[in-house]
């Protein structure tokens, strides 16, 4: 009887250990980067990636890739801004090709670092209206045994409308933005 009862309490704290040792690790500085997609409030742009390091020590975004099939034509950088300054790169760019810095969070009282890359992406004829994208982030982190890493997120896209600036006010046009 005691031997099932014991088997049957391990589970949860099994659970409990993990969950304490991932709150410790976090503490500690040692958690994973972090990866999400989203759209692009008021600008003309399809997308922003975001990239955080929770981790006390230094990362290189290595590359940013798309994958939406064979629905997209491309992906190209609009601006990126680390931790909330504009980084001077070529906007022409299919993607960050090199090195961006994403400092530790070392300050546990600030806001940690991050990378936010904003993209245009163009579609092919006979793209349905909304496509599924998927966004793939190299990195490298610069712990005490330095290690690669690739984080993944994905979004809708929506195909058919963009947003236009007329001289008085934003306006949404039907007119598809596409590349044959």
């Amino acid at each position: 009887m005691a031997a099932s009862a014991a088997a049957v309490a391990i589970r949860p704290l099994l659970g409990q250990l993990r969950e304490q040792r991932r709150q410790t690790e976090f503490a500690l500085g040692y958690a994973p980067a972090t990866l999400s997609a989203t759209h692009v409030k008021n600008g003309l742009e399809d997308a922003v990636i975001h990239i955080v390091n929770w981790n006390r020590f230094p990362a290189d975004v290595l590359d940013v890739r798309m994958d939406a099939g064979r629905m997209a034509a491309g992906m190209s950088n609009s601006r990126i801004n680390v931790s909330g300054e504009q980084l001077a790169r070529d906007s022409g760019e299919e993607a960050i090709k090199g090195v961006v810095r994403i400092d530790g969070w070392e300050d546990r009282n600030s806001r940690p670092p991050f990378v936010d890359v904003t993209v245009y992406i163009t579609f092919h004829d006979g793209a349905p209206a909304i496509v599924p994208v998927e966004f793939e982030v190299a990195l490298v982190v610069y712990a005490e045994k330095p290690y690669r890493t690739t984080l993944g997120a994905s979004m809708n896209v929506r195909v058919e409308g963009t947003f236009q600036i007329d001289e008085t006010r934003w306006c949404f046009s039907r007119n598809p933005r596409r590349q044959n």
